[in-house]
């Protein structure tokens, strides 16, 4: 859910919360029933509590996130190579995969070969920031992927050498 212009994932309490944070007015507490569109407000007055149901035009517009919209097409910005011996790159890849997660990107496939395992990341800079934290040497290089409103994208690759 984009909320504020950041993107969000949702739940029904989150969706309720940020629907009845709209309301304004005396009144005790909301809840927001998405099936009918209705709100329940409850107001307390001398003891007694009263609930009013009232309509309210609202609209969910189903659209995918940026960034789910790359990971589902498989996009992908940087190539991690990990080489060397496979208890150590069977590691790294589980660190790897727990430090993607944290930089808010996705691995968009892993591919096993007899050298090591490639890991396919939707972001350079991610990639960048989790090397640099976890201290590893690597070799670099990019091919010019294509260009997008005259700007050149290019692939990264990472060459990890695990001793």
């Amino acid at each position: 859910m984009r909320i504020r212009g950041k993107w969000i994932n949702i739940s029904d309490a989150k969706l309720n919360e940020h629907i009845c944070g709209k309301f304004k007015g005396e009144f005790d507490g909301v809840e927001f029933i998405l099936d009918g569109n209705i709100a329940v407000f409850t107001v307390k007055k001398a003891g007694d509590e009263i609930k009013i149901e009232k309509k309210i035009n609202f609209e969910i517009n189903e659209v995918i996130c940026p960034e789910c919209n790359k990971q589902s097409g498989g996009y992908f910005e940087a190539i991690v190579q990990l080489r060397g011996k496979p208890e150590r790159i069977k590691r790294y890849l589980k660190i790897f995969e727990n430090e993607i997660e944290k930089q808010e990107t996705f691995i968009s496939k892993l591919v096993e070969l007899k050298e090591g395992i490639d890991i396919y990341v939707g972001s350079t800079k991610a990639v960048i920031v989790i090397v640099k934290r976890l201290g590893l040497k690597y070799g670099i290089s990019t091919t010019l992927a294509g260009q997008k409103q005259g700007k050149r994208l290019y692939r990264t690759t990472f060459a990890i050498r695990l001793e």
